[in-house]
């Protein structure tokens, strides 16, 4: 029962040594890059933006997060960089949808603030 006890003890602590240095080297700041949500929703309104059209809900959404994901990576490591500007993301879903990915091409076209675009992720 001692040995039991003494073990557990031991897993408990190194769990919470592991937690802690989890939290020392990942700083709430650079955490933010694997957050889903919308930036453009939390940016000013004259923010340049970047478009990321993909497949959300689609066939290959999963390659679509995936991309989502390391786009926004390498936004966030750019904005700790010196002297580069934050830009904003705005994600469009085309479903995998060939019409409507030609639909959010021609909304992306008409927006000032949108300056490049990254996708489509289809092969359509």
């Amino acid at each position: 029962m001692k040995v039991n006890f003494v073990s557990n003890a031991i897993t408990i602590i190194l769990m919470l040594g592991l937690a802690y240095v989890w939290q020392e080297l990942h700083p709430e700041h650079l955490t933010q890059a694997f957050e889903m949500s919308d930036t453009s929703r939390n940016s000013d309104e004259n923010q340049l933006m970047l478009a990321l059209v993909v497949s959300k809900s689609g066939e290959g959404k999963n390659i679509g997060e995936d991309i989502e994901h390391g786009v926004r990576h390498y936004l966030q490591e750019l904005k700790v960089e010196p002297g580069h500007d934050a830009v904003g993301i705005k994600v469009f879903d085309d479903q995998g949808d060939s019409e409507l990915a030609i639909k959010i091409a021609n909304e992306i076209v008409v927006n000032p603030r949108i300056v490049g675009v990254i996708g489509h992720s289809q092969n359509n």
